[in-house]
């Protein structure tokens, strides 16, 4: 029925179209039919139906006229429409075309869905086609549908990758674009949109011209959208784009743009959005980068603003990190102190944080360098340690910039040596920057100057320790490049210039001094030009920081110092007014108390000293000595700094109020245990000692000037500065009973650190220390704050302090302590008596004659052990003879008068005591052999018991009690005749027969018995020992006195050193003998008064009495004396008392000198050390 009426209808239709007579539209039997056609598309919907009573509408309203029929028409065509059928009324189709824009653009909304079907999207793609194409040119509505095509063509593009699709959507997007400038130019959606698709290409093709178009799309955008329609999204991806220009270009311009574009995203979004976070990581990233490289400081003012209101919104608070990093740099460059306070509140990321990614890894980095930063600011050790744990921690996790990472770490080091002089971290620091020099290699950006220069420093700062010229030409050169490829705009290019600077200076200093040396070949001239090379750097780092800056102090400080160099070589006397107007510039830079302030106000005071030199003028003195005094008081400065200040000071006052200039030199003595610290191992700690090895003397003899009060404390001082390191090794074998008894937990503590903090480091290795390796720096720090909890309890204010002067005063009961101070002016004897201190003037001696006699008396001695002919060895043993009667009218005489200490009746009378605590040079002198040759009373040994002690507090640690138990504990007698490596000791087996006959039961170890002499063995056994005897060789080391040894079997792989013995403690340890070489001294003066040799070694591990010797002796002259010796020590009951040790060696010394008057060589070497 349906079909019958469909295909009446449809004749009807096509008979109206073809003649044009439409009056059949009128006749009621063909309306009939077309209602009845149409009431069947209620059970079946049809296009072709729905076509042909379209097309009968359509006719009705030419006929009739009448809007309804027209828009039936619509309604009936427009499925088909979006069939794709074409057989539709053309003079409809653009109301068809509109009509079928809701359902168009529902499909095209269905065509975004995921999985939707690609036929689907391109029969979407067709419809908008026939949409725009069916609409009449130039209208409003054109814009729109142009722009819903070019949205369904960008998705198909973004889908299969046909770039004739995205060509299609920007010729689309062209239209929307003059649509809407004609009919709506303020709305902003197409160029949003057409800027979206210019984006697209342009990372499809790398075409700029597509970016530059996008950009202007944007711009325009911008400036007509009203409040809220700013689409942010596109911003932000025009800034990527803009962004990944930049990285690829480098250029200013295009980090602007991006900045700016980023910026109007960031501003116009909100934290909801899905593109919020890696806006704010890209813009705060671009901020910084215009800071650093261009030092634009409102681009760290709007990173400050970016990341505070990206952290206020973050419930998580994700970007406290970011801002505190941003915070720390604009405290670096404006030196405000609320920022770095807020810097480092928001960047601690707590207690023992361990990073889990990379990305957490380098915050820990970038709190680690805020850490250092405080401590840049205010000198705390233990900022800098827990700096450098938070380096550590960060580098054990894999993550972005390593190389930043391992320069922030190094330059960490570089500091913490600065303020220690922990050698082993400068070695890290150079081998850790090197590592990053490598790692920055062909990575993108500007950061390769930087590390170039940052590994300078480190080798300029090891130049300076350890004088490796080949370290500071590598550190010119490096400084040079970083210098001439950094960017003037750069922010640290005024950094890059001062380092250059100084560089440059340390050379000048080293060509200086070299071309006064004729047989150097050095050249005055390279000096001249790397003095000329450097001004110009460091005044081009001058000029790169305005006032204001927070370098700028230290830029003029390092200028002034140039000029200073360029006065001396050229004595133009107005650069030294130049360089103390700099100063004084400089010492406003930075507030009272501030690290660097110590730096400048020494060298202002040592300015203002050159022209007081210069000029005269009292006021110019005083001002020098106040600003030494306040370098030297500065706490948070490095302590050789502070001692350096103190000196100075102190030369400048010695002559007009020698009382001020001692007390100004007994602060600095005050800071040498603080300097020579444990942590930093003993190659460290004796370096620094080296340094100031006069201070402690010449503080002494300053001190000396006043009568009164002078010699309490000249021995209070030189307690303080000899012996440093065995003072400290005193202090790990303190007396703990009380404190276990109080606080067992403390006490526990106390051990534990100490042990860790003496195990034997070794020598330092290369490279960089494992990341895991313990920090002794840390242990150092955990061992000052439990010693400082110890003090704050009850009774124990003064736990490790130093002995008293009434606690010195108690040693005396068995006989006088005798101090020699020997000065560059003077020479004096501390006579420490039950009545007091007295100071003896020593008018025949200083420390320059004491050397000369040093040198002349060891100068004999060689020639006694090498010299080819008798009359040779002969003269030789004179001449130790007459060195030992100066010392008899020099030292000697003087004291043991001032004592009323003459000559024993017969020599068979009671004995009185002496104990020398000689220190420097003089301890290379045997005091106790002084006297006059073949005289039976102008000798030491014919008036007193000779012993010897470091200090007064090494003596009343030797003469601790016993402690209970068992008694005495065996002997120990170990023989080397045969030495792997080494020449034979012909009658060591003798002297060990000989020895072992006076101790019976006595263990022997000597190589091939079936207990060999080896450092375990010996250890082991003297653990057990009341007595030691060892007959071998020993071996002094050249630059390091504590790895000084016994040699013994093993001595190749595992030496029984000075370091070693410092582990050992025994507690019933009584007498060792040592006889071998040279056991009682070391080979370098400037490190005499530190007592570092195999006897006070032994005396540390617990021996109370040890006879060592100051030089090598004969063999067989050694089994004669130690036979004596041991007779000595043997009671009437047939029993050995070590505590006649010291009886025993005068007895059987003197004996011998009486049989050998001439060869004082054979029996002068030995000396008693202790109780």
């Amino acid at each position: 029925m349906r079909q019958d009426l469909l295909s009446v209808v449809a004749a009807r239709v096509l008979e109206m179209s073809a003649t044009g007579d439409l009056s059949a539209t009128s006749d009621p039997e063909a309306t009939r039919q077309a209602r009845a056609l149409a009431d069947s598309l209620a059970a079946e919907d049809l296009p072709e139906v729905r076509v042909v009573l379209g097309w009968w509408h359509w006719l009705r309203y030419g006929g009739t006229g009448d809007p309804g029929e027209f828009h039936r028409a619509v309604e009936l065509l427009v499925p088909c429409f979006l069939l794709e059928i074409d057989a539709l009324p053309e003079p409809m189709l653009p109301a068809i075309a509109v009509a079928a824009v809701v359902p168009a653009v529902d499909l095209l909304r269905r065509s975004f869905e995921d999985g939707a079907d690609p036929q689907h999207l391109s029969a979407v793609v067709r419809l908008w086609r026939r949409i725009t194409a069916a609409v009449p040119a130039g209208g409003r509505e054109q814009g729109l549908y142009q722009s819903l095509l070019s949205s369904a063509l960008l998705e198909r593009f973004l889908r299969a990758g046909d770039d004739a699709d995205l060509e299609a959507a920007l010729q689309a997007s062209e239209g929307a674009l003059r649509a809407g400038a004609e009919h709506d130019p303020s709305n902003p959606r197409p160029l949003f949109d057409h800027a979206q698709l210019l984006l697209v290409r342009h990372r499809r093709s790398g075409r700029r011209e597509d970016l530059a178009a996008a950009a202007a799309c944007v711009s325009r955008a911008v400036e007509i959208a009203p409040p809220g329609e700013v689409r942010a999204s596109v911003l932000f991806e025009l800034g990527q784009a803009l962004q990944l220009c930049y990285l690829a270009s480098g250029e200013r311009d295009d980090l602007d743009a991006a900045v700016a574009t980023l910026s109007l995203a960031f501003s116009a979004g909100s934290p909801g959005d899905d593109w919020w976070d890696p806006c704010v990581v890209k813009l705060g990233g671009l901020l910084a980068a215009q800071y650093e490289h261009f030092g634009d400081v409102p681009a760290l003012n709007l990173m400050i603003e970016v990341y505070g209101k990206a952290s206020a919104a973050d419930p998580d608070d994700r970007w406290r990190g970011l801002l505190a990093m941003a915070l720390h740099h604009r405290f670096k460059r404006t030196g405000q102190p609320e920022d770095l306070d807020e810097a480092v509140r928001l960047g601690d990321p707590g207690p023992g944080y361990v990073p889990s990614d990379g990305a957490d890894a380098e915050g820990l980095a970038q709190w680690a360098a805020i850490l250092q930063t405080r401590f840049e600011e205010h000198g705390d050790p233990a900022v800098l340690n827990a700096c450098l744990d938070a380096h550590r921690r960060a580098l054990r996790v894999p993550g972005p910039h390593p190389a930043h990472r391992h320069s922030g770490y190094a330059n960490s080091l570089r500091a913490r040596y600065q303020q220690t002089g922990d050698l082993a971290d400068l070695d890290e620091s150079v081998s850790v920057h090197r590592q990053a020099l490598e790692l920055a290699q062909g990575s993108p950006g500007n950061d390769l100057p930087m590390f170039s220069s940052n590994l300078g420093l480190a080798l300029v700062a090891r130049f300076e320790r350890t004088a490796r010229e080949d370290d500071l030409d590598e550190a010119v050169e490096l400084h040079r490049q970083a210098a001439s490829t950094g960017s003037r705009d750069d922010v640290r290019w005024g950094l890059l210039h001062a380092n250059l600077g100084g560089a440059l200076m340390r050379r000048v200093e080293l060509r200086a001094t070299a071309g006064e040396r004729a047989e150097s070949g050095g050249d005055p001239g390279a000096a001249d030009d790397d003095l000329g090379e450097a001004i110009e750097a460091l005044r081009a780092a001058v000029a790169a920081a305005p006032p204001g800056h927070r370098d700028r102090g230290r830029y003029l400080v390092n200028l002034s110092s140039a000029l200073v160099l360029r006065q001396q070589r050229t004595s133009e006397h107005a650069l030294l007014a130049e360089a103390e107007d700099l100063l004084r510039e400089a010492v406003t830079c930075q507030p009272d108390g501030h690290p660097d302030q110590a730096s400048v106000r020494l060298a202002l005071g040592q300015v203002l000293r050159a022209r007081f030199d210069r000029e005269g003028g009292e006021s110019r003195r005083a001002e020098a000595v106040s600003a030494f005094v306040r370098a030297a008081e500065n706490t948070a400065a490095p302590l050789t700094l502070r001692i350096q200040a103190y000196q100075a000071a102190s030369s400048l006052v010695a002559e007009s109020a020698p009382g001020r200039a001692a007390d100004l030199l007994e602060a600095a003595v005050r800071l040498l245990p603080h300097l020579a610290a444990r942590q930093l191992g003993r190659d460290g700690q004796q370096d620094l000692l080296k340094e100031f090895r006069t201070l402690t003397g010449e503080a002494a003899a300053l001190a000396l000037t006043r009568p009164e009060s002078g010699p309490a404390q000249a021995l209070r001082l030189l307690e303080t500065g000899r012996a440093v390191l065995l003072s400290q090794a005193l202090d790990v074998r303190a007396d703990l009973s009380a404190l276990r008894e109080r606080d067992p937990e403390l006490a526990r503590r106390y051990l534990e650190l100490n042990d860790r903090l003496s195990q034997p480091q070794g020598p330092a290795v290369p490279g960089p220390r494992p990341l895991s390796a313990a920090d002794p720096h840390h242990t150092a720090q955990e061992l000052s704050e439990t010693v400082a909890a110890i003090r704050r309890l009850d009774g124990f204010a003064t736990f490790l302090e130093p002995p008293t002067l009434e606690e010195l005063l108690d040693e005396t009961a068995q006989g006088p302590i005798v101090t020699f101070n020997l000065s560059r002016t003077r020479g004096d004897a501390l006579l420490l008596t039950s009545d007091g201190v007295q100071a003896l003037p020593l008018p025949g001696m200083d420390a320059t004659a004491t050397l000369e006699k040093v040198i002349e008396f060891y100068g004999a001695l060689h020639i006694t052990q090498t010299g080819t002919t008798l009359s040779e060895r002969a003269t030789a043993q004179a001449a130790m003879n007459e060195v030992l009667e100066w010392l008899w009218r020099a030292a000697a005489r003087p004291v043991l008068d001032a004592l009323r200490l003459g000559p024993v009746a017969g020599g068979g009378g009671a004995w009185p005591r002496i104990w020398w605590a000689s220190g420097g040079i003089l301890s290379l002198l045997p005091l106790h052999a002084a006297g006059v040759r073949g005289s039976e009373s102008d000798a030491v040994l014919h008036r007193v018991v000779s012993s010897y002690v470091p200090t007064v507090r090494a003596l009343r640690y030797a003469r601790r009690p016993l402690p209970p138990g068992d008694g005495r504990g065996g002997a120990l007698v170990v023989a080397m005749p045969t030495t792997p490596g080494g020449p034979d000791l012909e009658h060591a087996s003798a002297e060990a027969a000989a020895v072992a006959g006076h101790l019976p039961h006595a263990v022997v170890l000597a190589p091939g018995e079936p207990r060999e002499p080896t450092r375990e063995t010996v250890l082991s056994h003297l653990a057990t020992s009341s007595i030691a005897h060892f007959a071998c060789h020993g071996a002094i080391h050249p630059t390091d006195l504590s790895r000084s040894m016994l040699v013994l079997q093993d001595h190749a792989t595992d030496p029984l050193t000075v370091a070693a013995l410092n582990a050992v403690r025994l507690e019933h340890a009584e007498l060792a003998y040592l006889s071998a070489c040279v056991t009682a001294t070391g080979p370098s003066a400037q490190l005499a008064d530190e007592a570092i040799h195999l006897a006070t070694g032994f005396q540390l591990a617990g021996f109370r009495n040890v006879v060592g010797t100051l030089w090598e002796i004969q063999d067989e002259f050694a089994v004669d004396l130690a036979d004596a010796f041991y007779r000595g020590l043997t009671t009437g009951a047939g029993t050995i008392d070590p505590a006649r040790s010291a009886f025993a060696l005068h007895h059987a010394v003197r004996e011998r000198r009486a049989r050998h008057p001439r060869t004082p060589s054979l029996w002068a070497a030995h000396i008693h050390v202790g109780a």
